[in-house]
C-alpha cells in the first residue's frame, strides 16, 4: 500500500522536478523517490506521534493550499530530509518541499472524490479504525507492522479502495 502511494506521488511530481534548475543535473528518479518518501514518511511520523491531521488532510478530497497548516508543519522536516539526502541548496530544498507537499496532500483528491461518488464512505472507515484499535494502530499496521489487527486491515482496505 505504501509503495502504491509513493508510486502515485512520483507520477504527480515529475512536472515539479522539471521546473527546478538545480535538479536538472541530478538523477531524477532518485530525487523523485526521496522527495515522495520524505513527504509520506513525515506524514506517517506525525501519525506515530498521534497527529492524524496530515493523513486526514490527504484523505479529505479537498484541495490543500500552499498556506495550509499541514504544509507548514511538514515544510521543515521535509526540507531537512532533502538537504541531507540530496545535497541540495537550502533554497532549492525548500522550493521542492513547498511544491511537493501540497501536491502529495492533494494527489488523492480525485480518487477520494470518485470513491465517495461510488459510495465509499471514508468517514466510516476512519471511524472503524478509531474504534478497532485506534487510528494510529490501524495506519501503522497497514504500512508495515507484522501483525495486522482489524484496524490495520480497515486502513489497508480504505487505501486500496481509493486507489482503484
Amino acid at each position: 500500500m505504501l509503495e502504491q502511494l509513493l508510486d502515485y506521488a512520483k507520477d504527480n511530481m515529475q512536472n515539479i522536478m522539471d521546473g527546478i534548475p538545480e535538479l536538472q543535473q541530478m538523477d531524477k528518479q532518485k530525487a523523485l523517490d526521496i522527495t515522495g518518501q520524505s513527504v509520506i514518511s513525515n506524514i506517517m511520523e506525525q501519525v506515530k506521534d498521534g497527529n492524524f491531521s496530515g493523513l486526514k488532510e490527504m484523505l479529505n478530497g479537498s484541495a490543500t493550499p500552499l498556506d495550509h497548516e499541514e504544509v507548514k508543519k511538514l515544510e521543515n522536516p521535509v526540507t531537512d530530509n532533502l538537504l541531507d539526502k540530496l545535497g541540495l541548496s537550502k533554497n532549492t530544498a525548500s522550493v521542492l518541499a513547498l511544491a511537493a507537499i501540497p501536491l502529495i496532500l492533494n494527489m488523492l483528491n480525485n480518487k477520494v472524490n470518485t470513491a465517495k461518488n461510488n459510495g465509499l464512505d471514508i468517514n466510516d472507515y476512519m471511524n472503524k479504525m478509531e474504534t478497532g484499535g485506534g487510528l494510529l494502530t490501524g495506519i501503522l499496521k497497514a504500512v508495515g507492522a507484522k501483525k495486522l489487527n482489524p484496524s490495520g486491515k480497515i486502513a489497508e482496505q480504505l487505501i486500496n479502495q481509493i486507489m482503484k
